[in-house]
């Protein structure tokens, strides 16, 4: 599976795009479908933390802000991992932390089960679960995806961040029977073995990058010459661009709006008058139709210059926030809502890793993604905390609903900012 060649320049050796779109899927469809696996399994920890809040408050007595407190602890060991995480995709490559990642974290989201009524305990169970989950995250998918995919990029990294849809439409369901049925113990024990047994072997048998290849097969340059690398910006320049720093900025508050909601949809359509299983099918909408929109908006990224398209979702997004604020309560305007939200909120992610890779190339991809991500960590982390404190304080999800409105449209100006695409072609590395 081989989406790029090795091609010598004098002392210098690159690597670069390696036929048509056609050729880049016969060749690494597979990859794909086990990096969007890996990316669904991503989500697991934060899309479930909605349900638990009923059971866990019910049993322990916990504040909604002490429950969610789990994926902050997550957020800011992830911040601080991200960029050493990214740095190893880098040296050693995606697979090797793809399968490290994937057993370690599904087994530290099995332990949350055995949190006990000592709130230190539910703490001291995140720590662990936030030790490992960085090597789950988009970075290490995209990471391998982008390597062999040149064409077809935006396509491609679309479909491996429809993982996110996956877990996002199935984490939910499945959380709510398991704890229905089971109690929340069981629940978490039954995420951390899904996980397990839908991706590791998929990880095992197909999951492989263009640095995997080159060091499975031994590729050299000539003797004396250094080893092939991928042609990018500089890393130390690349952090300190405007470009970066738009696309951090964007990203971190994008997804702290998105996961404020995302995470939290089920308590706020319930806050509005709605049953709560009603709740939970709506809220695996927003997954389902994430799905499609990322579909749509990769073949965009293909055609149409990445910060317009991330833009115009973000504008678009607004109506989503303006509805469940405003119609409280009506299942159908709460769909109506939750499919635009999940629509529009599915490309913006897509669009920052196929940005990053596009304007700065892939020679630094992993540490620069990886410090973007580190961002992302944190504010999907954050985001359940920030939104339950201001309902722990208002006793209402309305308020925090209304300031995403605004922020949203920040977000927007800040992709639209970053100017065109540069030319379709990897830039020379230097510096490194």
């Amino acid at each position: 599976m081989r989406g790029f060649s090795w091609r010598g320049e004098g002392t210098k050796e690159r690597m670069e795009p390696d036929g048509t779109a056609a050729q880049e899927w016969r060749q690494n469809w597979p990859v794909v479908v086990a990096a969007m696996m890996g990316m669904a399994i991503s989500t697991a920890y934060i899309y479930s933390i909605g349900i638990m809040i009923a059971p866990l408050e019910t049993q322990f007595g916990w504040s909604r802000s002490q429950i969610s407190s789990g994926p902050t602890i997550a957020a800011f060991f992830a911040v601080t991992l991200s960029p050493f995480v990214g740095r190893a995709i880098d040296r050693f490559g995606p697979r090797r932390i793809g399968l490290f990642g994937a057993m370690s974290y599904s087994a530290a989201l099995a332990l949350l089960g055995t949190a006990t009524g000592n709130i230190w305990s539910w703490w001291g169970l995140w720590v662990l679960l936030a030790l490992v989950v960085s090597f789950v995250k988009a970075t290490v998918w995209t990471a391998a995806v982008s390597s062999l995919f040149s064409t077809s990029r935006g396509l491609a990294l679309a479909l491996v961040l429809c993982g996110t849809g996956i877990g996002s439409s199935l984490v939910p369901l499945t959380t709510y029977y398991l704890t229905d049925i089971y109690g929340w113990r069981v629940g978490y024990l039954g995420l951390g073995g899904l996980c397990a047994l839908s991706t590791v072997p998929l990880l095992f048998l197909f999951f492989t990058s263009a640095s995997d290849l080159r060091r499975r097969s031994g590729c050299k340059g000539e003797a004396g010459a250094p080893k092939p690398v991928m042609a990018g910006v500089d890393r130390r320049r690349a952090l300190l661009t405007p470009t970066f720093i738009k696309l951090g900025l964007a990203a971190f508050i994008t997804t702290l709006v998105s996961m404020g909601t995302g995470a939290n949809m089920v308590p706020i359509l319930t806050f509005g008058g709605l049953p709560r299983e009603t709740a939970a099918w709506i809220a695996a909408a927003s997954g389902i139709c994430a799905i499609g929109g990322r579909l749509a908006g990769g073949l965009l990224l293909d055609r149409i210059d990445g910060n317009l398209v991330a833009g115009g979702c973000l504008v678009i997004s607004t109506l989503s926030y303006l509805l469940l604020a405003l119609v409280p309560g009506s299942a159908g305007i709460a769909l109506v809502a939750v499919i635009l939200l999940g629509v529009t909120l599915g490309v913006e992610f897509d669009a920052v890793a196929y940005l990053v890779g596009r304007h700065f190339g892939l020679a630094n991809f992993g540490l620069l993604f990886g410090t973007i991500a580190g961002l992302l960590a944190l504010a999907g982390g954050t985001a359940p905390l920030i939104t339950n404190f201001f309902y722990d304080l208002t006793q209402s999800y309305y308020p925090v609903l209304w300031s995403f409105v605004p922020l949203s449209l920040f977000c927007a100006l800040l992709f639209f900012s970053v100017g065109p695409n540069p030319p379709l072609k990897l830039v020379e590395k230097t510096g490194i």
